[in-house]
């Protein structure tokens, strides 16, 4: 018992001592004052404050907190994010406007000062400034005069590491204030300009947050051909470096341009830079504008870049179709003979080569029944494309009407019998180019 009670004072006396170097360590602190006197005083206050902070009796801990930041602001950093704590509560309670307004900007003045004081220490200015836009924007979200340069200081600050989130909500502030005409469209494409490659660096980890800043500026309504024409052509013109026309380009492709700025840029593009998308994406323009030939030279690039066997096939289709336009029938004939043995199962590249051969065949074999035999042939593609587009419903109806109309060519049940031509038997086709062995089949209907 002795022995217990001993201990006991021990504990005491040492929690004693170690109450006293504490306050020694205060008594000489000069975050806590000018000199003892002050320090004893603010030390006592800190501990009123932290108490009614505990109990959460917010207005009292306020009155203290106000002491503090005036008389000992340097004293801890958990004045200011108890203090933010505290002025959140009192700003969700305010009964008025005026009130509440008042609150903010003591809240606002609060992330101020802890910055001039705690900037340099863990979280860091960056983090501090974050949570001060954060608050900000929740609670004054129509006030862009001031929001916009509590952005742009948050972003700058933070650089790479700010939050996807601020980055976000800049970007939504900045729509929301496009509609109401506050600012202009030049704004918005800059800031997206700028922040883009931020997610873009932060790879997998903001994958998400990318894809929702990306939508909201689609759907922000500055992002059209005409605004993204407005800001990106004087420079190019002033600078037409790859840097400048990549990012005019990727900016004017997300929004689905089909513009002459669009396929101007994609041309200076794919001239720095060749890849199968740009080349892919010209020869479609060119098509639609019938240029045949200057679609066939960007579909040649992308065949060249294309390693995948099904694409390469579907290529080669494309400038054989191309050729069929140009009235190439020969090299459209050979373009879909190689489709073909790139990817046997191609069904297009049979049909192609089909309409082909039935092109050729008025050029290469004397009319009468050379012609009508060969139209046996071009029948034998259209069934090898029948065979490979049986779910492809309008290629098929395509596909089935050139068949019956070809059929009806065939020469006569007497033709072939004159020439000793039993049905079923093998022939060759033998007109030029258009050649090949097939099957005789009378037209039973001639």
């Amino acid at each position: 018992m002795k022995r217990v009670f001993l201990n006991l004072i021990f504990t005491l006396a040492a929690a004693i001592f170690a109450t006293s170097a504490m306050a020694q360590n205060f008594m000489e602190d000069p975050r806590y004052g000018a000199n003892p006197e002050e320090r004893q005083r603010n030390v006592q206050t800190l501990n009123y404050f932290s108490d009614a902070y505990q109990k959460q009796d917010y207005d009292v801990a306020a009155g203290f907190l106000q002491e503090l930041l005036k008389n000992a602001p340097g004293a801890t950093q958990n004045l200011y994010i108890q203090g933010a704590v505290i002025y959140r509560d009192k700003i969700n309670r305010a009964t008025s406007v005026a009130d509440r307004d008042i609150l903010i900007d003591s809240l606002m003045l609060l992330y101020d000062m802890r910055i001039e004081y705690y900037g340099s220490a863990s979280p860091g200015e960056a983090a501090i400034l974050g949570n001060k836009v954060r608050d900000y924007y929740a609670m004054k979200t129509d006030d862009y005069q001031k929001l916009i340069p509590m952005f742009e200081k948050s972003i700058e600050t933070g650089g790479d590491g700010v939050g996807p989130d601020i980055m976000i909500s800049y970007l939504k502030l900045l729509s929301d204030q496009y509609v109401l005409d506050n600012i202009e469209a030049e704004m918005i494409l800059a800031v997206y300009d700028n922040l883009l490659p931020v997610f873009e660096r932060g790879g997998e980890a903001v994958a998400e947050q990318k894809t929702i800043f990306e939508s909201l500026f689609i759907s922000s309504g500055v992002a059209n051909c005409e605004n993204l024409e407005k800001v990106f052509r004087p420079r190019i013109e002033a600078d037409p470096s790859l840097e400048n026309i990549e990012k005019a380009f990727a900016s004017v492709s997300r929004v689905n341009c089909t513009t002459d700025f669009f396929f101007e840029l994609a041309e200076m593009y794919h001239a720095l830079k060749p890849g199968a998308a740009t080349a892919m994406a010209l020869a479609a323009r060119f098509e639609e504008q019938r240029d045949f030939a200057k679609a066939d030279q960007y579909l040649n690039d992308a065949f060249a870049q294309e390693t995948d066997p099904v694409q390469r096939a579907n290529l080669l289709v494309r400038m054989a179709g191309n050729k069929i336009n140009q009235s190439s029938v020969r090299e459209a004939a050979d373009l879909a003979r190689q489709a073909t043995q790139i990817n046997p199962e191609n069904g297009l590249a049979y049909l192609v080569l089909a309409q082909a051969y039935a092109s050729g065949v008025n050029q290469q074999c004397p009319a009468g029944f050379e012609r009508q035999a060969a139209y046996w042939l071009v029948v034998d593609y259209f069934n090898q494309a029948r065979e490979r587009l049986a779910n492809d419903p309008n290629n098929l109806a395509v596909v089935n009407s050139q068949i019956r109309s070809y059929s009806d060519g065939f020469p006569s049940a007497e033709d072939c019998h004159f020439r000793e031509l039993n049905t079923g038997a093998s022939y060759t086709v033998n007109c030029g180019w258009v050649s090949g062995r097939t099957t005789v089949r009378p037209n039973s209907r001639r």
